[in-house]
C-alpha cells in the first residue's frame, strides 16, 4: 500500500498523476514505481486507457477519497472513446481497464486501425504551463491536449507546442512527468485566423463534453438514423434516404475549410472517404472526432443526438413499410399525415431558399425534385408564393470566341504539361484527365477540341500512350542511375523504372544507347 498519492488536477491524465507520484516517492526505478502503484511490475504505461485501475485504488493510502469511477471517468479517455460505442462494447473496455490485462483495449476502440492517428509526442500549452508553475508549483499533462487532432489551446488562442516526451516511449514501463527540460519551448504562437479558431472552439467544447459527460450508449445504427433524418430535413437526402454526396461534400468542405479538416486528420478527398461512409449503414465504428464534425455541420448538439426520441427507434424496413405509395397517395392520405407532410416539405423548401438564395426556379427544382413535386401537387399556392423571381430571358445565346479561347487554353495546357514534366520523383503519365485537373476546368472534351485546332494538335503530340510512357520512364531511370553513379544494367533499369519488358523498348528505340555504358541485351 502506498503511503501517499497525488490528488489529480483538473483534466489531468492518470499517466500524469502516476508520473508525479514517481517524482514524490523518490524512486528512480520504473519497476519500483509500478510495484508501488499497482502492486505488481507487470503493467505498462498507457496514455489513453490505462489498465489496472482497481489495483491502484486498492493500493491507495488509508483515508483516500479517490474512487475507481473518478480515475476512469475524469483521468482517462474512457468516456471519449466509448461515447459512440454500444453498451456491450463500453462495458467490455471498462472491465479491461479495471482489470489487470487490457490487452485488447486499443483494438476495441479501433485506435490501431484508425486513420486518425495519435500524436507522436505529448503536447502542451506554454501559457498553461506557466500558469501551473505559478499556482501549483509543477506542471502536468492535460487529457484534452493529447486527443488526436487537438493542436490549439482555445483558452489562450495559441498553438500547442511539442514536448520531448514520446507517447509510445522506448521504455514502456516509464511514466514521465512534464518538466522545463522536456518542455523547453516557451514560444507562444497565436492563432491568427478567427474563422478557424471559432470552428475549432465548437469542436473542442464538444471534445471536453465527451471527456467529462456519461452519455447513454447507443447502437451504431442509432447514429446512422439520426444523421439520415437531419440530412433529409436539410435537403441533402431524399425521402428514400438517397444522399446527394457531391453537394454534401462540397458544403462540408466549405463549412470547415481544408485547413481545419487536415488539422483534425479528417480530409474528405477521394471517392471512398469517411464522410460518404458515415452516412451509410454503419458496419464499423468511426473516430469520435469525425462524429463531432458531422454533428456540428448538421447544426446539432450532443444532447440532440444521444437523447433523440422520434426517429432512431424505427429501422429502415419499418420506415419503408409506413411510407405511403405515390400512386395511391391522394386516396389514402389522412388529414393528420397530410398536415405533417406539408409542414416537413415547407420547411425543407424554405431551408433551400435560405441556403441558396441566388438559385433560379429550375435549379431549386433540380436540387430536390421530390419536395418540389409534392408541393406542386398538394400545396401549390405556398410553392408559388415562395418561388424566386422569374429570370429575364436572354436575347440571344452566349457565343464564345473560339479562336481566342483556343490560344488561351493552349497556353494553360503547355504550363500544365511543363509542370508535370518538372515533377520530382518517378514520372507520372501525361493524360488529358491529369491536364484538366491541373487547369481546374473541363475544357478538353472532344466537342470543344473540334473548335480548338491549336490545342488539339499540341495534345496529340504530348499525350502519352502506354509505349510512350514506358519509354519516358526508362529514360528517367537511366538518367537517375547515371546521376547516382550506379552501374547501368538491365536489372537496375527494370527496378528503377518499374517497366518489366525493358529489352523490347530498348530494341525499338536505339537512341537509348547514348545514355548507358553497357547493357547485356
Amino acid at each position: 500500500m502506498m503511503t501517499h498519492f497525488p490528488y489529480p488536477y483538473e483534466d489531468e491524465l492518470l499517466y500524469s498523476v502516476i508520473s508525479r507520484y514517481g517524482i514524490r516517492s523518490g524512486n528512480t526505478s520504473h519497476k519500483a514505481i509500478l510495484a508501488d502503484v499497482f502492486g505488481s511490475e507487470n503493467f505498462t504505461a498507457c496514455l489513453e486507457l490505462q489498465p489496472g485501475i482497481r489495483r491502484i485504488v486498492q493500493n491507495l493510502p488509508l483515508g483516500s477519497t479517490i474512487t475507481e469511477e473518478q480515475l476512469l471517468f475524469r483521468n482517462t479517455m474512457f468516456l471519449f472513446y466509448t461515447a459512440f460505442r454500444d453498451e456491450e462494447q463500453a462495458q467490455s473496455i471498462r472491465n479491461e481497464m479495471l482489470g489487470d490485462h487490457g490487452r485488447d483495449i486499443h483494438n476495441a476502440i479501433g485506435l490501431m486501425s484508425s486513420t486518425v492517428k495519435p500524436h507522436f509526442y505529448f503536447l502542451y500549452c506554454p501559457l498553461c504551463n506557466e500558469s501551473d508553475l505559478k499556482t501549483l508549483g509543477e506542471m502536468y499533462w492535460r487529457r484534452l491536449f493529447q486527443i488526436p487532432g487537438v493542436k490549439i489551446c482555445v483558452k489562450h488562442g495559441v498553438w500547442l507546442n511539442q514536448s520531448l516526451v514520446p507517447i509510445r516511449g522506448t521504455t514502456k514501463y516509464a511514466f514521465t512527468a512534464p518538466t522545463l527540460t522536456n518542455c523547453p519551448d516557451d514560444k507562444v504562437q497565436k492563432v491568427t485566423e478567427k474563422a478557424l479558431l471559432n470552428h475549432y472552439r465548437y469542436i473542442i467544447n464538444d471534445i471536453e463534453k465527451l471527456l467529462n459527460t456519461k452519455y447513454p450508449h447507443r447502437p451504431q445504427e442509432w447514429f446512422y438514423l439520426v444523421y439520415k433524418h437531419h440530412l433529409m430535413k436539410k435537403g441533402y437526402a431524399t425521402e428514400r434516404g438517397r444522399v446527394d454526396q457531391k453537394r454534401l461534400k462540397k458544403d462540408f468542405v466549405d463549412f470547415y475549410g481544408e485547413e481545419l479538416l487536415n488539422i483534425l486528420q479528417s480530409s474528405v478527398k477521394g471517392e471512398s472517404n469517411w464522410l460518404r461512409l458515415i452516412f451509410q449503414k454503419h458496419r464499423k465504428g468511426f473516430h469520435p472526432i469525425r462524429h463531432l464534425l458531422v454533428i456540428h455541420f448538421l447544426g446539432l448538439t450532443l444532447e440532440d443526438v444521444f437523447y433523440a426520441q422520434e426517429y432512431p427507434l424505427n429501422n429502415d424496413h419499418e420506415i419503408k413499410a409506413n411510407r405511403p405509395k405515390r400512386k395511391i397517395m391522394k386516396k389514402t392520405m389522412t388529414k393528420e399525415y397530410k398536415e405533417q407532410a406539408r409542414n416537413e416539405r415547407r420547411e425543407a423548401w424554405l431551408q433551400m431558399r435560405k441556403q441558396y438564395p441566388n438559385l433560379s426556379r429550375l435549379q431549386l427544382r433540380k436540387l430536390n425534385p421530390k419536395v418540389y413535386a409534392w408541393l406542386y401537387l398538394y400545396d401549390r399556392e405556398f410553392l408559388m408564393e415562395n418561388m424566386p423571381e422569374k429570370m429575364t430571358s436572354k436575347a440571344k445565346t452566349l457565343r464564345h470566341d473560339w479562336e481566342k479561347r483556343d490560344k488561351e487554353t493552349l497556353e494553360q495546357v503547355r504550363i500544365a504539361v511543363q509542370q508535370m514534366m518538372d515533377e520530382e520523383g518517378k514520372p507520372k503519365r501525361i493524360t488529358k484527365k491529369r491536364i484538366q485537373e491541373l487547369i481546374g476546368k473541363q475544357c478538353l472534351m472532344s466537342k470543344h477540341l473540334k473548335k480548338m485546332p491549336l490545342t488539339k494538335e499540341y495534345l496529340d503530340q504530348v499525350i502519352e500512350d502506354s509505349e510512350k510512357f514506358k519509354k519516358r520512364r526508362i529514360e528517367w531511370a537511366i538518367h537517375e542511375l547515371k546521376r547516382e553513379k550506379e552501374p547501368i544494367t538491365l536489372n537496375r533499369i527494370k527496378a528503377k523504372s518499374g517497366v518489366s519488358k525493358v529489352e523490347q523498348v530498348l530494341n525499338d528505340n536505339r537512341e537509348f544507347k547514348n545514355y548507358f555504358y553497357r547493357i547485356d541485351l
